[in-house]
């Protein structure tokens, strides 16, 4: 089975913020707390549910695709500009990605403007905005160019040439590297995926 995430990662940068008013920011201002999950349990839940956790001074907040999609654009979305607000103009960073159409994306948003924006799927053509970031920067700089289209070889399978989109869990957890401070693939990532406490909210 392939990944599927959906999360918008916030620097604290030292402050507490009670996780009511995240909720509040993205709208919800009646909820239920559900049973406590692991990240690994938080990331696409299909329940419509929102659940947050804290991790190296980020608060993370896996949104089940339902505020997401609408940050991968070249304008921040009234959701981001919120949270912009609420977390005093830190970067709110937005990772997805889904295997069954091999799409991934990310957004981040910092001084309450968008600085870098993309998204990708076998379905659509590459979409962005802003400077690359130095995490996919990493990966860009591997690419072979043939008639002017990016391709990549991959380690584990020499011969084959990679598109784009089919670089979705080397894009999508790279990025969120850059505020969780580990790759969620990775072993590093393990005891963020199953340790740390997450608490899932229902709208009511």
């Amino acid at each position: 089975m392939g990944w599927k995430v959906s999360m918008i990662i916030a620097e604290l940068k030292g402050r507490s913020i009670n996780e009511k008013q995240i909720l509040k920011v993205l709208g919800w201002t009646s909820v239920r707390q559900m049973e406590e999950r692991s990240l690994a349990q938080c990331l696409l839940p299909a329940d419509q549910t929102v659940s947050i956790g804290y991790y190296r001074d980020c608060a993370i907040i896996c949104d089940d695709f339902q505020f997401a999609p609408f940050h991968f654009s070249y304008y921040i979305s009234p959701n981001e500009k919120k949270l912009q607000h609420l977390f005093m103009d830190a970067e709110v960073l937005t990772i997805a990605c889904h295997s069954s159409i091999n799409f991934h994306g990310y957004a981040l948003a910092a001084e309450g403007r968008r600085q870098r924006y993309k998204q990708v799927s076998h379905e659509i053509e590459r979409e962005d905005f802003g400077d690359w970031m130095e995490e996919e920067r990493e990966i860009y700089d591997r690419a072979t160019f043939i008639e002017g289209v990016k391709y990549w070889k991959m380690d584990h399978d020499p011969k084959e040439l990679y598109e784009e989109s089919q670089l979705m869990e080397e894009f999508t957890f790279r990025i969120g590297k850059r505020l969780l401070g580990v790759n969620l693939i990775e072993e590093e990532g393990e005891y963020l995926l199953e340790q740390i406490p997450f608490h899932p909210y229902k709208q009511v």
